[in-house]
């Protein structure tokens, strides 16, 4: 079984054994227990590594809250209608935002970025254009090789093709 990026990221960068089988991911922990999935084993990480240790109540909800919604990200994958609905939220969400937790680059940005990535990569460069936060948030995260792993970055635009200008 291929491991996704999220679980090559996640390894990488918290120096975890993260394993991969049929049944999903697993993280065997020092006391012989595991953890299975990765939106809970995201959550033990936010829990447990001191990079998190000075996140809110409310940020570490937040945070939650998006591993929740990548859900509701992959079961859309194959439904146009859906996907359009989940961008126009999330670019809505990225508004007057960078990231979408606590200001700062977090693990909730990798993998809504990979849970993301097979849907934007059919984006057209006018609907891009349309997802405007969406688009610089998601071409900002995609800079970070580590985060990005193997997946081949997106190309975006560096300037508009439509401005709204009606010229008529």
């Amino acid at each position: 079984m291929a491991t996704s990026p999220t679980i090559l990221y996640l390894n990488e960068t918290y120096k975890k054994k993260i394993k991969c089988s049929e049944k999903g991911p697993s993280l065997n922990l020092n006391d012989g227990k595991s953890i299975s999935g990765i939106s809970s084993i995201a959550k033990y990480l936010q829990r447990t590594q001191p990079e998190f240790q000075d996140l809110s109540l409310e940020d570490r909800m937040v945070f939650e809250q998006w591993l929740e919604y990548r859900n509701i990200i992959t079961n859309c994958s194959d439904d146009i209608e859906s996907q359009k609905i989940v961008l126009k939220e999330l670019n809505g969400y990225l508004k007057d935002k960078v990231y979408f937790v606590a200001e700062r680059f977090t693990v909730a940005d990798v993998i809504i970025y990979h849970s993301l990535y097979e849907i934007y990569k059919k984006v057209t460069f006018q609907d891009k254009e349309n997802y405007i936060y969406l688009s610089r948030w998601f071409n900002n995260i995609q800079q970070d090789k580590r985060t990005r792993q193997s997946l081949p970055q997106l190309k975006f635009l560096r300037t508009l093709i439509y401005d709204g200008f009606n010229g008529h």
